[in-house]
């Protein structure tokens, strides 16, 4: 028994120490977020950055790896939460979208928008099918589609529920417990 609470003591302070190692990984920080619109209409996401750097972030299409985000996926669901189609705006540190603007505080974990007005575009280019939000964070946003018609909108306020990954929460939380279990057994 003892020997099992010291395994488990020593794997907690592993699992601690490199939740919180920022060079364990260059893409470490692991978000979700999500935008619901007052008529119903939602814009999920999912990406992972480098949580060294205080601000990351991407401008129009290419190389976004000084950017520090790795990957953007991002989820369109009408109002009856089905999915309308999900798409990867940036892979492998790669944006493909022209009109990709996304700016994210690894610091206060927020979505932020740009530096110079807050703006935000999330989408895919506008061409046949695709839907496209844009707007200013605390200000009004919009989901449109191809042939400019706003599907979706945020009069005032908008602002992006940000959910930490679990994955890192659960082995913050084990971490925790494991150091619990040793300091118990030491006793």
């Amino acid at each position: 028994m003892k020997l099992k609470k010291t395994v488990l003591g020593l794997l907690g302070s592993v699992l601690v120490s490199s939740s919180f190692c920022a060079d364990a990984s260059l893409y470490i920080g692991h978000n979700l977020f999500e935008w619901t619109g007052e008529g119903g209409y939602v814009v999920s996401g999912y990406f992972n950055y480098d949580n060294t750097m205080p601000i990351v972030g991407a401008d129009g299409s290419g190389d976004v790896l000084a950017g520090g985000i790795e990957n953007l996926t991002v989820s369109f669901f009408n109002p009856s939460k089905t999915l309308l189609y999900t798409i990867q705006n940036i892979s492998n540190g790669i944006s493909n979208y022209d009109f990709l603007n996304f700016h994210f505080d690894t610091i206060l974990k927020q979505i932020v928008g740009d530096n110079v007005n807050g703006l935000f575009n999330i989408g895919q280019d506008i061409v046949s099918g695709d839907l496209h939000l844009n707007g200013a964070i605390g200000g009004y946003s919009n989901l449109i589609n191809n042939a400019g018609d706003t599907l979706d909108e945020i009069q005032a306020g908008t602002s992006f529920t940000v959910i930490p990954e679990p994955t890192s929460l659960a082995l913050f939380a084990i971490g925790l417990a494991a150091l619990a279990s040793r300091k118990s057994a030491k006793k």
